[in-house]
């Protein structure tokens, strides 16, 4: 079988928000196969909706994982090149980190809420 030529494949993390779900935007616009990688599978189905309906002819997908070991990372790994895989995607040209905020309550009082990058 052979394999699709696509502009460029893509993965943004934090894709269902703010800067990430912007940078998939763009890519996919531009005619890139693009996979959302999101914690919230709510956001991520918002997301591929909102995208598709912007860029309805370009594929989205959106993977939820859990990333909290070196194990879930290389998970996560494994499954963006099986969605690659199934959709005739010759591999990664980019791989876009985009930063998320979180917000931790410090149990000191005198420790007011900041946000913390991860």
């Amino acid at each position: 079988m052979q394999k699709k030529t696509i502009l460029k494949s893509v993965v943004v993390t934090g894709a269902t928000a703010g800067i990430g779900y912007q940078t998939a935007l763009d890519f996919a616009s531009e005619g890139a196969f693009v996979i959302g990688v999101g914690r919230n599978s709510s956001r991520c189905a918002d997301a591929q909706r909102k995208l598709k309906k912007r860029s309805p002819t370009q594929p989205f997908n959106t993977l939820r994982p859990t990333l909290s070991s070196q194990k879930q990372v290389r998970e996560l790994s494994i499954q963006i090149n099986r969605v690659l895989d199934e959709n005739q995607v010759i591999g990664l040209d980019v791989l876009v980190i985009t930063p998320v905020s979180t917000w931790v309550k410090k149990s000191s009082p005198r420790m007011a809420s900041k946000p913390l990058l991860r």
